[in-house]
This record gives structure tokens, C-alpha cells and sequence, in this order.
């Protein structure tokens, strides 16, 4: 059977991130093969900071594209690579373009933005 890596950045709750969409990809690719998890969350305290620091205002609101800047992308890439290292897989299926890794890997991207 085949074993899939499923790397994501979840939001809270991990259930509403990108509109249900990879919760409910991960949720059925569990009937058709072996899903191991890439623990991609960020601590509570450290994805408060960057949501600040990345605040702007947009339609009135501000809004915060922190996972989109530099310093979480690279924390991001860090982790991934530390964490594919020490799993055991066939492929990994990144939720975006979160990092290169030296296992085979697939990008799933929903380039729309509000």
C-alpha cells in the first residue's frame, strides 16, 4: 500500500483550513492508502507574533498573510525538511509550496486569495 506524507499548514481549527478543502482531501486518502501527517503547526504564540507583524489593511480590515512571508516560509521549509527526513514514505503531498525535499513530492496549490 502506498504511504503518502500530507504536509499542511493547518489553521485553527485544522478543519476549516482552505475552506474544509485539505481536511476533507486528507480524510479520503486515508481509504485508499497509508497517510502519515507532517506536523506543520505552528505554536500558538509564534503564529500570534507574525499575524501582527504581517497585519495590513485590505477592504476596510486588516488582514494577515504571515504564512506567505519570508519568515514563516522559512520556518516552514526547516521543519519540513527535518521532519521528511525522519519519516518513512513513498511520496509527500505538500498543501502549497511549503519546500523542496529530497523524496518525491507533489504540490497541491489554490492560488485565490480574498
Amino acid at each position: 500500500m502506498l504511504r503518502l506524507g500530507f504536509a499542511c499548514v493547518w489553521d485553527r481549527p485544522p478543519e476549516a483550513t482552505w475552506s474544509h478543502t485539505p481536511w476533507m482531501l486528507r480524510e479520503n486518502l486515508r481509504a485508499l492508502c497509508d497517510v502519515e501527517d507532517v506536523d506543520l503547526t505552528f505554536p500558538e504564540l509564534a503564529r500570534q507574533a507574525l499575524r501582527l507583524a504581517y497585519a495590513r489593511p485590505s477592504g476596510g480590515r486588516l488582514r494577515s498573510m504571515w504564512t506567505h512571508e519570508r519568515p514563516a516560509r522559512f520556518i516552514n521549509e526547516r521543519r519540513l525538511a527535518k521532519a521528511t527526513r525522519s519519516l518513512d514514505f513513498d511520496a509527500l503531498l505538500q498543501i502549497g509550496d511549503i519546500g523542496v525535499v529530497s523524496a518525491p513530492y507533489y504540490v497541491i496549490g489554490d492560488l485565490s486569495n480574498d
